[in-house]
């Protein structure tokens, strides 16, 4: 949430925020593209058509936001090794399964060598 203590970027990203080359939206529901965020807008500026997704909550959040995104005309790769949830491990597994029509599915190994490498 806005302007509490767990709504700091992490340091060593705080500085790409502060140089311009990185952008901070707020969000106050599940997608990162709700209507009351800036994040298409700030996308389509930068010419932006490709998104990589990682984080929490994959079957919340991270699912929200890549459907989104998909629905939104966005190139998507959902890093696998790089979310997570505290559901069991068949809901991981059946996000990363629904999301297959929408995205790539990479590891963080395969977006680095450039190939789509899976587990």
């Amino acid at each position: 949430m806005r302007d509490t203590w767990n709504e700091e970027i992490y340091g060593p990203l705080a500085a790409l925020v502060e140089q311009g080359t990185d952008t901070k939206a707020y969000k106050n529901r599940l997608s990162g593209f709700t209507a009351d965020t800036e994040t298409d807008n700030a996308l389509k500026l930068r010419g932006i058509q490709t998104l990589i997704f990682a984080g929490c909550n994959t079957d919340q959040c991270v699912a929200a936001t890549l459907m989104d995104a998909a629905w939104l005309n966005y190139d998507c790769i959902l890093l696998s090794d790089s979310t997570a949830m505290t559901s069991p491990k068949f809901a991981q597994e059946a996000v990363e399964y629904n999301m297959e029509g929408l995205s790539f599915k990479m590891t963080c190994e395969g977006l680095v060598n450039g190939t789509l490498e899976t587990e």
